[in-house]
């Protein structure tokens, strides 16, 4: 665990200075060890960036990760399937695979389904749905998923899930979470 918490600091510069190809070398050390969470940094890594990308090592390593139960593999192959990034776009696998992680309390998955359900991808639109999702990882302090529950739930055409006075609180929490200009813009609207 200590390669691979050392091997994130070192990926994002959090701390020390970034260096993506020390975090490389811890996070591989620590899949030799038998440590499967590594398998997931060194699976986004492939698949993201930080050292040549390399979307087919990415998806096996993911794959092995998420046969281990590691919840985050779920995500990252979730997004690949999503963006179709070393698979073909699949919103449906997509979606099975943010579920499994949603189902952990994974708040980025979460976030990821209430936007598949909000734009009809994998799924008939749901609205209703997308705010339930949406507000777990909101509540769980994801900003971005904050910020979109706050837009649905201003603008929605469906009436039992417009509510300004609950969309301006999520406004808020997004930009106390995180004040990039996305979120200061969603608070002004």
């Amino acid at each position: 665990a200590s390669k691979v918490n050392l091997g994130n600091l070192l990926r994002d510069g959090k701390g020390v200075k970034r260096d993506p190809d020390r975090a490389l070398i811890l996070y591989e050390q620590a899949a030799e060890d038998d440590y499967t969470v590594a398998l997931v940094a060194l699976g986004e890594m492939y698949l993201r960036g930080g050292v040549e990308q390399d979307a087919r090592k990415a998806i096996e390593l993911l794959n092995r990760a998420a046969e281990d139960g590691v919840t985050t593999a779920h995500h990252h192959l979730g997004f690949a399937y999503e963006k179709g990034r070393g698979l073909s776009r699949d919103y449906v696998k997509a979606m099975e695979h943010y579920r499994v992680a949603a189902m952990q309390g994974y708040a980025p998955s979460q976030g990821a389904l209430g936007y598949l359900y909000r734009r009809g991808h994998g799924t008939k639109k749901d609205f209703i749905e997308a705010v339930k999702w949406y507000r777990l990882a909101a509540e769980q302090g994801d900003a971005t998923a904050a910020n979109r529950l706050a837009w649905l739930m201003a603008t929605c055409p469906v009436s039992e899930v417009c509510n300004g006075h609950v969309a301006l609180e999520f406004a808020r929490l997004a930009v106390e979470t995180d004040s990039s200009a996305t979120n200061i813009d969603s608070l002004a609207a």
